[in-house]
């Protein structure tokens, strides 16, 4: 692979994925400086039930799309099964959050502010809907432009709009932000529909529904144990500690989405390119791709990394203006998944890619037996800063897992990862001669 002749189709990717960055760092300075720590805190555990939904429908209905359109010459009968399989999921989820009484919440520890903001979900799961289905339907395609576009509609809209009501004075509540959320996910799904409705024609076929459905089991059992062990921390700290000890751990979480940020880039190109070279029998080119991915992305993240262990204080201070510094031991302990992250995201994108979804989902199911516990042990005793412990620990061990699994087909090793400096030293020689050589006023 040529590293220059991606770097479009890269900057795209990264632009993309940064969005919900940019949207998470407006929310730093405009919502949670805004809002009193419980508000924050009530609005932080629904989007975490959120986020966490978002991920099993991807898994259930979505990656599987992505996977067999990236390997299949009939797409349409996958990408209609696909949408109907996340629509069925997301009322499916509907009906369970309507069924439960109130009673569930009080058990679970779940304070009443937030079980109030709870009607908001479906809200949110139906005005989302079609926006994550096109986004599906589009990253095989490689449509990283039209993806942009409908993402930016809901991440850089939503801190726009709650910089409006923040002039206004209307914004003071997490019920103000949750009703901005629901109006921007609508609006970036209708524009979806304008962008992704040519790409497929409506063909219901019951073999490729079945297909997806038995491929998608599986990833979705695994995202299931992930996104417990991912999203649980949230529910271990507000249980334990309440929702100011949930405010201060997820501000100072909100570092890992720089490392989810990542990951997302990786997928985007990893999942249907394994699946077009593992089709094809390309070992090789499995091989290559995947060390670069590795050692690039460590290139990008080490500086992160480096911040959140040497100056987490001064990285709090510097985003919350002097709020929730108590969160700068959790900054410092999860600054190991800069090295971290790399190898997973290669690894659990090439699992699926591949095919092999059933090795994700006990992958999956090791993370969260060694998570829980820890989460269980931790949180009581050390607070946030446990629960940090937990998350980063548990990464670490089942990353180990990942690769040693992978290599048994690609393999993928730190002698190699290493060896590709050689190709930045080159794509950096190749970029200033290009500058050095290029006609005044173009460079």
């Amino acid at each position: 692979m040529k590293l220059a002749r991606h770097l479009s189709k890269g900057a795209w990717a990264f632009a993309l994925k940064a969005l919900p960055a940019v949207n998470g760092v407006a929310s730093i300075f405009l919502v949670v400086r805004s809002l009193p720590a419980e508000e924050y805190g009530a609005f932080a555990l629904v989007q975490t039930l959120y986020l966490f939904t978002i991920a099993l429908v991807n898994a259930f209905a979505l990656l599987p799309v992505v996977r067999f359109i990236a390997g299949r010459e009939r797409t349409d009968p996958y990408a209609t099964a696909g949408l109907l399989l996340t629509l069925c999921f997301l009322l499916g989820v509907t009906g369970v959050l309507w069924a439960l009484p109130a009673s569930f919440w009080h058990l679970v520890n779940i304070p009443p502010l937030a079980v109030r903001l709870f009607p908001y979900l479906p809200a949110l799961f139906a005005a989302s809907g079609y926006r994550l289905f096109a986004v599906a339907l589009l990253q095989p395609r490689y449509r990283l432009r039209e993806m942009f576009f409908i993402e930016a509609v809901a991440n850089v809209g939503t801190p726009a709009a709650v910089g409006f009501l923040l002039a206004l004075g209307s914004f003071t509540s997490a019920e103000d932000l949750l009703r901005v959320m629901v109006l921007m996910q609508l609006l970036s799904s209708l524009t979806a529909m304008g962008v992704s409705g040519r790409l497929f024609q409506w063909t219901l076929d019951r073999g490729a529904v079945l297909e997806i459905f038995r491929f998608g089991k599986y990833v979705f059992s695994g995202s299931v144990f992930y996104s417990v062990f991912s999203q649980l921390d949230v529910v271990f700290v507000t249980s334990f500690g309440g929702l100011v000890a949930a405010a201060t751990y997820s501000a100072a979480k909100v570092f890992v989405r720089i490392f989810d940020l990542l990951g997302q880039v990786l997928q985007v190109f990893a999942i249907p390119f394994s699946s077009r070279k593992w089709e094809a029998g390309d070992r090789t080119s499995l091989q290559t791709v995947a060390e670069k991915l590795v050692a690039f992305s460590t290139i990008l993240l080490l500086p992160v990394g480096a911040i959140m262990a040497l100056i987490p204080s001064e990285a709090l201070l510097l985003l919350y203006n002097g709020k929730y510094l108590d969160g700068a031991i959790v900054v410092r302990v999860l600054s190991i998944l800069a090295i971290v992250t790399p190898w997973n995201a290669v690894g659990a994108s090439y699992f699926i890619g591949t095919g092999k979804v059933k090795t994700g989902f006990w992958v999956s199911v090791l993370l969260v037996s060694v998570a829980l516990p820890l989460y269980w042990t931790l949180t009581p005793r050390l607070g946030p800063a446990g629960t940090a412990i937990a998350y980063a620990f548990s990464q670490a061990v089942t990353t180990v897992v990942v690769v040693l699994i992978l290599r048994r087909s690609v393999p993928l090793s730190i002698r190699g990862v290493l060896g590709r400096w050689r190709d930045i030293r080159q794509l950096l020689r190749d970029w200033t001669t290009r500058l050095l050589q290029a006609p005044p006023g173009e460079s």
